[in-house]
């Protein structure tokens, strides 16, 4: 019984420790426009190059596209691992007035333990998929990139 609540509080943490980290990596980003603003405001108009890089720290395309990729690779490894294995507990026949097990013959107890197996290389096709597809997000990100340095030097432009 004491398994359960400890699972129970391992998973707290671990919702707790993800929380503070996204909001530590936010606070860095807006730190940094903050940095870029102070700049920008000291140092006169805005620039293109400034232009850019606060449209590039402020596009949260960009920041989805990395937890994409994390997120993926972190499939990748769950969908190699082997489903849980499964524990099953069982009585009967117990008389309930007086809960003894060796008054009644009939009384049965059993224990089984079953585990699945998936079929031929289906873990690590699907390990190789995410993979594959985590693979992706950096050369979009990339691509993201240029568009937005094309898009607010148009607007820059105009």
């Amino acid at each position: 019984m004491t398994f359960f609540p400890g699972l129970l509080r391992y998973a707290g943490l671990c919702i707790l420790l993800w929380g503070v980290s996204a909001r530590a990596e936010d606070r860095l980003t807006a730190v940094s426009a903050a940095d870029l603003a102070r700049q920008a405001a000291a140092a006169g108009p805005l620039t293109l190059e400034q232009a850019v890089s606060l449209a590039r720290i402020h596009d949260p395309w960009l920041r989805g596209s990395r937890y994409r990729e994390q997120a993926l690779q972190a499939e990748s490894v769950a969908a190699g691992a082997l489903p849980d294995p499964v524990l099953s507990l069982g009585i009967a026949n117990l008389p309930v007035d007086s809960f003894a097990f060796g008054r009644e013959p009939m009384t049965q107890f059993g224990v089984s333990v079953s585990q699945m197996f998936p079929r031929g290389q289906t873990r690590a096709l699907r390990r190789r998929q995410l993979r594959e597809r985590s693979t992706e997000q950096p050369p979009i990100r990339r691509d993201r990139l240029a568009r937005v340095a094309a898009t607010v030097s148009k607007l820059w432009l105009e």
